[in-house]
């Protein structure tokens, strides 16, 4: 199965990224000189976000023919139903690996922490019976 295409508001969203990235290490390197790992990190980040974004551009106006097979692909109803599978499965393993985190954090006496994991254990939840709810109503 080929990688599936991200869709128009991800590309949007990476851009926006790393467009605010660049700018943002250069402040952190001025206003934050004692700590260079942010600068550093934000530099990274919003230069291979750019690059990965460049890339795909090429790719998709030298090779349109291999980018519409793929787009065909994505689309095919057999990857659909191979991805949900996948999809069902990480968001199991996600669960999972969120309880252990709880229980480990709670043995180790970080109640703190433990709160901001069971905090992301319910927003997890909560995105999936949204997304149920929207899925259920579209299909």
């Amino acid at each position: 199965m080929r990688p599936c295409k991200p869709s128009g508001w991800i590309l949007n969203a990476i851009t926006i990224v790393a467009i605010l990235a660049l700018p943002a290490s250069f402040l952190a390197s001025k206003f934050l000189p004692d700590n260079p790992f942010l600068g550093g990190f934000l530099l990274g980040l919003g230069s291979s976000l750019l690059a990965f974004r460049l890339a795909l551009a090429i790719y998709r106006r030298w090779r349109p023919d291999k980018a519409r097979q793929m787009e065909i692909e994505q689309n095919d109803e057999r990857s659909q139903l191979v991805r949900g599978k996948a999809g069902q499965q990480s968001f199991l393993a996600t669960l999972l690996l969120l309880l252990a985190l709880i229980i480990a954090l709670l043995l180790m006496g970080l109640r703190a922490a433990a709160m901001l994991a069971v905090a992301a254990l319910f927003l997890h939840a909560l995105i999936f019976l949204a997304a149920a709810r929207y899925y259920d109503r579209k299909m």
